[in-house]
């Protein structure tokens, strides 16, 4: 008797864990893909999950987020997007530029929300499939030139290290080298394949006398951010980003978009689809409003001294 009741209960339980696995599979997907995991881009995506739970819609109750990493492999980003399409998803959400292009080239009947990208028109796309929408950075330079020309008078030489197979750093710094010749100030360029070349290259624009030093919404760059901060340290050279939560990690100053802000306002958009909308209808945001983050101690050791004015106006200035 005692072994019918086991029996009887254990038949129960797998009978709701099946019916709790179908039932999930059986809830509208949204497929998310990411370019790499990086805290940047993580923040972007989790602004987007955010979102689109603030609107009720939670990943294992009435949506399944199904989330792919690409490890930084633009092959992957190309077959996660056919998994996808094959499985037929209610929704991709892309976070990266890249992933924006992929989607572009492969997403007809789908519709796609991009986040953490530059306008597609800007990342060459000629075409844009009508279902992706999404919220881009509209790639301006001239205000962070500005305030280094502020803090570093007579300023006239500045070193970039790259990694040219980005496209967005590729993009930003073809737009900040252009700013800073308008300004009469010269660039050094130091090409890089890996974070792991970071402390070399920062080396070498140390050798090349550069006055500043300025990351270009390139994420091999702001893997390797420490290494460009300690030589930047050592040779009193200020460290300037395009994205501001990396002053966190030592730059002295950063002035772009919010991530996370990014990845909300996409959510936003997400969730117009998800209640129905047709994401035709939906029209593509421009980010404008921009953040600025000082960090006054590595400031100091990097040979700045912040105003009282310049601090008051920041959006975080961290002691």
């Amino acid at each position: 008797m005692i072994k019918n009741r086991i029996m009887f209960f254990a038949v129960i339980c797998v009978s709701f864990s099946l019916f709790q696995c179908a039932q999930k599979e059986s809830l509208p997907t949204v497929g998310i893909v990411q370019l790499l995991e990086n805290p940047q881009l993580d923040q972007g995506r989790f602004g987007v999950v955010d979102a689109l739970k603030k609107a009720g819609f939670i990943d294992g109750k009435n949506i399944r987020i199904d989330f792919q990493n690409a490890q930084g492999d633009l092959p992957t980003i190309d077959m996660i997007l056919r998994k996808f399409i094959a499985e037929k998803v209610k929704l991709i959400v892309t976070v990266s530029s890249p992933c924006l292009i992929s989607a572009c080239n492969q997403v007809k009947d789908i519709p796609v929300v991009y986040t953490i990208a530059y306008q597609p028109e800007i990342l060459g796309i000629k075409s844009v499939p009508p279902k992706i929408v999404g919220v881009y950075d509209p790639l301006e330079t001239d205000r962070i030139v500005q305030l280094m020309r502020k803090l570093i008078p007579g300023l006239r030489r500045v070193g970039i290290p790259w990694n040219p197979s980005e496209i967005n750093a590729r993009l930003a710094v073809e737009s900040m080298k252009k700013t800073l010749a308008r300004n009469q100030i010269d660039v050094v360029e130091i090409i890089i394949n890996g974070s792991s070349e970071v402390y070399q290259a920062a080396e070498a624009l140390a050798s090349e006398k550069v006055e500043a030093m300025i990351a270009c919404s390139d994420n091999s760059v702001y893997a390797g951010i420490g290494s460009l901060v300690k030589v930047g340290e050592t040779n009193r050279i200020p460290i300037f980003v395009l994205e501001p939560t990396i002053v966190k990690d030592g730059a002295c100053l950063g002035l772009g978009i919010d991530y996370y802000e990014w990845g909300l306002a996409s959510g936003e958009l997400a969730v117009w689809i998800l209640k129905g909308e047709s994401a035709e209808n939906l029209s593509d945001i421009i980010l404008e409003k921009k953040k600025l983050y000082l960090n006054l101690t590595h400031g100091k050791a990097q040979g700045l001294d912040f105003s009282p004015d310049l601090i008051k106006s920041a959006d975080q200035a961290i002691p």
